[in-house]
């Protein structure tokens, strides 16, 4: 891969550090590929943050082809109600142990199971200081089985990771309810979602070198607790239930706070306290802080807010208060970021101008036709429609320049969508019940909508298959799909085949009943366009509900589709074409017309898979195609396919395969060679015995540097050493044989096999635990597991 790009001057540390701004799916597409100085700073590139909560399935996949585990500092994986079946598509890739430096680990609403996968190795990651294990509100509201699992996991963690405790510095559990913690001697910033006044005795007694505390306070109340003990402590954040906790909350803020000396932060969140509005004794407690944030439930104000428009407040500490919908709150720390139009105004305030805050608010809800008419806010960037008001009246209070995303709520509603769509220069993404879906519809009529990219549903029950067809008429250009609850399968297909630029699509369904799931799945696998990867994830919390997310496969056009489309569309294309340098040919799915243009356009050093076969017109395209090149000068090829190849050229690819060192993968099956007089024909055994000699001296030379192999059987790999291999495909293959292959192949992370069992079933399955994907057939019958352990 050549290159003239300005960005190769550059010296790694500039790259890097421009490298930090930019999420890891977008740098990734961005940079990968465009030279070979820029592939070389992302492999050395120290990833700091992987969020996959914050990422789509595609994005998932997208990441795991691309980036290697010890890239990688700190992890977020999450099982969240829209992000489910994530951490099996995660670990579809990779084991957690192979993480070597990883410094943060963020699990979020994980599933059982892969919670046990990642503690078993947690003693490996020597690097490991930050640890949290989060589960979320909304999730413990749906699982009400979650305490038990939490505490499941807690005496697991406990159990089997007292070395990987030992190491931490950072930790965020839910609890730590009968949780010993005396292996956490490292420990300097800890967060419990739900601590007993008890339990926060026993932190400030037992740990007391802490340097920050974040602790929402729950249970009965206690008069004293001597927080002073936490000596070295310089942020503290307190949650609680002022009703429950009143004499405590008197007593740690009046007598303890002043004694806490390191303290430099602090925060507090209560919704229960006399004489929350006293500015003046505030003061007097917090001269020493540098930030100090609050936010209190209080139904009506004992005093105006004068004592906190002093100098203190204003000048010196800069500290800015509001009262709004009950909360007294500082800002910008709790400045509210949504509003609707039966909100109260912000007049209470120590602010002299309330701009500030209007210019928080990017979240606006439009509930009545009346609106305020002193208020302006000029940053919405979510706009929900309850009603239909009249387009001035919207002009003149929010800015609809930057609105990208607009929700519709009513029936109403929906006559403002074509009023307001030329104003929305931005909008992007809508949201809309089902229910509402054919009022849209009517209301469109002929009118089609590209600005849309993303579309989420709500509660999808079509009775009629052409409101989902209609729908995908007016939107044709949405790229993202999401669907809370969608009706059947029918109406999944639908959507796969008329959105033709459809990237990710998310549904949730629950009609896949346990006796409908295998059909459903393998109809869905079945009828999806093969440039889709589909996922089916059945939820542990909700036995009928299932979860279907289908994502494009990245870089899915082949060459011949990619220069018939775009062949002669313009100069710069032209130019572009003719710079890529990541063409996937196939032989197979092309005819002996198309050859001439492939060639034309593009050179063997530009391919980096190939698939070698007679074309779809029986034409014999590996022939033609070896005529012109030598395997050898696609110096960058890292796939390579043979099916029906000719005898006669086998020899001369497989030398030339020892020549091409990006090369990483291989499937080939020798029975499917064809011979010029046929496999009936008396010489035939010979010649096929001597190409297996020829294979057995250079197969060793070969298979070594893989990480995919797909043969016919495994007789060339028993005796080989594989150190990289990953993914390994093969059509026949005893329980010995694997168990052999097992020894030579350390990181084997999937298997795809027909077996013979010549030992007891359970050996050969215990022999398999570290896999992460097996698809394994037994006497015809195919079983799937995903994760072993």
């Amino acid at each position: 891969m050549t290159s003239c790009l300005f960005l190769d001057q550059f010296p790694v540390e500039i790259i890097h550090t421009l490298f930090n701004y930019i999420p890891v799916p977008e740098l990734y597409r961005t940079f990968f590929n465009i030279s070979d100085y820029i592939n070389a700073v992302l492999l050395r590139y120290p990833i700091t943050r992987v969020n996959l909560k914050l990422c789509l399935p595609y994005h998932v996949d997208f990441i795991c082809r691309h980036i290697k585990p010890d890239q990688i500092l700190s992890l977020t994986l999450s099982d969240d109600i829209d992000r489910s079946g994530q951490s099996e598509l995660f670990f579809s890739y990779f084991h957690i142990e192979q993480f070597t430096q990883l410094r943060s680990l963020t699990l979020i609403n994980l599933e059982s199971n892969f919670f046990e996968i990642i503690i078993s190795n947690l003693n490996n990651l020597h690097r490991l200081r930050s640890f949290s294990l989060v589960t979320t509100e909304y999730y413990r509201s749906i699982d009400k089985d979650y305490r038990l699992r939490f505490v499941a996991m807690k005496n697991l963690l406990s159990n089997a990771c007292t070395n990987f405790l030992s190491q931490l510095t950072q930790l965020t559990l839910f609890n730590i309810q009968e949780m010993t913690l005396k292996p956490f001697a490292r420990l300097r910033h800890l967060k419990i979602s739900e601590c007993s006044t008890k339990e926060l005795s026993r932190i400030c007694s037992e740990l007391s070198i802490l340097k920050s505390l974040d602790v929402c306070l729950q249970g009965d109340s206690i008069t004293m607790l001597d927080i002073s003990q936490l000596s070295a402590l310089t942020q503290l954040r307190l949650k609680m239930d002022g009703w429950k906790n009143k004499s405590l909350l008197t007593n740690l803020v009046k007598d303890f706070l002043p004694h806490l000396v390191q303290l430099k932060h602090f925060e507090l969140e209560s919704d229960l306290w006399n004489s929350l509005d006293d500015g003046t004794r505030w003061a007097n407690l917090t001269k020493s802080l540098v930030t100090f944030n609050f936010k209190f439930k209080i139904r009506f104000l004992l005093e105006n807010l004068n004592s906190f428009r002093t100098p203190f407040w204003l000048e010196e500490k800069k500290w800015f208060v509001v009262y709004f919908n009950g909360d007294l709150c500082t800002i910008p720390r709790f400045a509210p970021v949504k509003y609707n139009t039966n909100g109260q105004s912000f007049d209470m305030s120590n602010l002299s101008s309330n701009t500030i805050l209007h210019q928080h608010i990017t979240e606006f809800t439009v509930l009545t036709e009346i609106f305020n008419p002193n208020q302006y806010f000029p940053n919405i960037k979510v706009l929900k429609m309850n009603c239909s008001v009249r387009m001035e009246r919207m002009f003149n209070a929010i800015s609809l320049n930057n609105v990208k995303h607009l929700i519709l709520s009513s029936s109403s509603s929906i006559a403002m969508l074509l009023l307001m769509l030329p104003v929305m220069p931005l909008l992007d993404e809508l949201t809309i019940a089902g229910r509402l879906v054919p009022i849209l519809i009517e209301h469109l009529q002929d009118n089609i909508i590209e600005q849309i990219r993303t579309l989420n549903l709500h509660f999808c029950y079509f009775e009629k298959e052409s409101i989902t067809k209609m729908l995908c008429q007016h939107f044709p250009c949405i790229k993202y799909l999401n669907v809370s609850l969608i009706n059947s399968t029918n109406d999944i297909i639908v959507f796969i085949q008329q959105l033709p630029y459809l990237v990710n699509a998310s549904l949730g369904m629950n009609s896949l009943l346990k006796k409908e799931k295998e059909k459903n799945c393998k109809r869905l696998k079945m009828t999806i366009d093969k440039k889709y990867s589909c996922q089916v994830v059945h939820s542990s919390n909700q036995n009928t509900f299932s979860f279907v997310h289908i994502w494009l496969i990245d870089d899915y056009f082949l060459a011949h589709e990619i220069l018939s489309s775009f062949s002669d569309v313009s100069d710069y294309v032209s130019a572009a074409l003719l710079s890529y340098c990541e063409y996937r040919l196939d032989l197979k799915s092309i005819d002996n017309g198309q050859l001439k243009l492939i060639f034309q356009r593009i050179r063997p050093e530009k391919v980096v898979s190939l698939t070698l076969s007679r074309g779809n017109d029986g034409s014999h395209l590996s022939v033609y195609l070896l005529s012109l090149f030598r395997l050898e000068q696609f110096i960058q090829l890292r796939s390579i396919i043979l099916i029906d190849i000719e005898y006669e050229l086998i020899e001369p690819i497989f030398d030339d395969l020892q020549n091409l060192p990006q090369l990483c993968s291989l499937s080939f099956d020798i029975k499917n060679i064809r011979h010029r007089y046929g496999t009936l024909n008396v010489d035939f055994p010979r010649k096929l015995n001597q190409l297996k000699l020829f294979l057995s001296r250079v197969l060793p030379q070969i298979l070594p540097r893989l990480n995919y192999i797909h043969l016919n059987n495994s007789s060339a790999l028993e005796s080989i050493s594989l150190p990289h291999l990953h993914h390994l495909k093969l059509k026949k293959c005893s329980s010995h044989q694997l168990e052999r292959i097992f020894q030579h192949a350390p990181n084997l992370r999937s298997v795809d096999v027909s077996l013979q069992i010549d030992k007891p079933f359970s050996q050969v399955i215990l022999s398999l635990s570290r896999l992460n994907r097996l698809n394994i057939s037994i006497d015809s019958k195919l079983y799937q597991i995903l994760r072993l352990t």
